[in-house]
């Protein structure tokens, strides 16, 4: 996390956390984004966003930093990763150039049945960011006429089913007469899917 944390915000780095910092990021990360590390580069990403957050709004006499962030007695990281309560996009941050055709070859060399390095390319190639933040790391699987996306966490599940259900699910009975089911690795971890 502190690795994340130095490489997406370079102006509030630090060389290193003390116990308390380290408790403090392992209950945010837990309690906060479901274990989810993904989520966590999210947050930081969008932490570098805000003038604000940043310390660059002269009026305000506060300024955020890592332990600011994930102080136990607020659930900031959560507010940061939803872009909620604060303002974001006020700040210029240069975007790194995703590279499409590397991550298309990585997606098409995965050991996976088509139908599920179909449903990756469409997620990628609608949006290349929600991707990586919340399906790369899901498990696919098929049951029947259903296709299951295991998500790496349960905000990741609701982040899919919000933005992408109706869309997987129309590609997915439009091309392989499939239904879908998205649920979070927790719930699906009680038993096995196999292809």
């Amino acid at each position: 996390m502190l690795e994340i944390w130095n490489q997406l915000v370079p102006e509030k780095s630090i060389s290193g956390a003390n116990s308390y910092l380290s408790k403090q990021l392992e209950a945010a990360l837990r309690d906060q984004l479901d274990g989810d590390l993904s989520s966590w580069k999210t947050a930081c990403e969008n932490f570098r966003t805000s003038m604000f957050l940043m310390g660059e709004v002269d009026s305000i006499r506060i300024k955020p930093d890592l332990s600011w962030l994930v102080d136990p007695k607020e659930p900031r990281v959560n507010r940061v990763f939803t872009k909620a309560h604060y303002t974001f996009g006020d700040r210029k941050v240069e975007a790194k150039p995703v590279d499409f055709e590397a991550a298309e070859q990585t997606i098409e060399s995965l050991d996976e049945p088509k139908v599920s390095k179909d449903v990756r390319l469409f997620i990628f190639q609608s949006n290349a960011d929600f991707y990586q933040s919340y399906l790369k790391n899901a498990v696919f699987s098929r049951k029947g006429e259903e296709l299951y996306i295991i998500a790496p966490s349960g905000l990741a599940r609701d982040k899919i089913q919000e933005n992408f259900y109706n869309a997987l699910a129309d590609f997915l009975k439009h091309n392989y007469q499939l239904g879908l089911v998205i649920q979070a690795k927790e719930k699906a971890a009680s038993y096995t899917l196999k292809e």
